[in-house]
């Protein structure tokens, strides 16, 4: 699997970046912040995701190990797949997410887009 991925950004889409990565131009989908802050031409870092499915593989990444692992168990969360995950991530931040789930503020969660209180 795809691991991490250093390239240069070519492009900024409404929820990707297109990473040129050896001549391929790579759509990550990346937290909502990161995409904000992000310039076409920087060089950038990833930690990477892979989703595979059926009829699409689907190329997630974060900007720390930290906020990957996150990623990962908030898709062990049922009812959580990689776009709500992905949502979360865009909404809170990494501290405020760890905070909600271990005081077991599920309010806090519940304004995210795609959560609901049964998630």
């Amino acid at each position: 699997m795809i691991a991490t991925l250093h390239g240069q950004i070519s492009h900024i889409e409404d929820n990707a970046l297109i990473i040129e990565v050896g001549g391929v131009g790579l759509r990550v989908f990346v937290p909502a912040p990161l995409r904000t802050r992000s310039k076409a031409g920087e060089m950038l870092f990833l930690f990477t995701h892979l989703q595979v499915r059926e009829d699409a593989l689907t190329l997630y990444g974060f900007e720390s190990q930290a906020d990957k692992d996150l990623f990962h168990t908030l898709l062990g969360v049922d009812g959580v797949g990689p776009k709500v995950a992905l949502s979360v991530l865009s909404s809170m931040t990494l501290d405020a997410i760890q905070r909600a789930i271990f005081a077991d503020e599920g309010d806090l969660l519940s304004k995210v887009p795609g959560v609901g209180k049964k998630t």
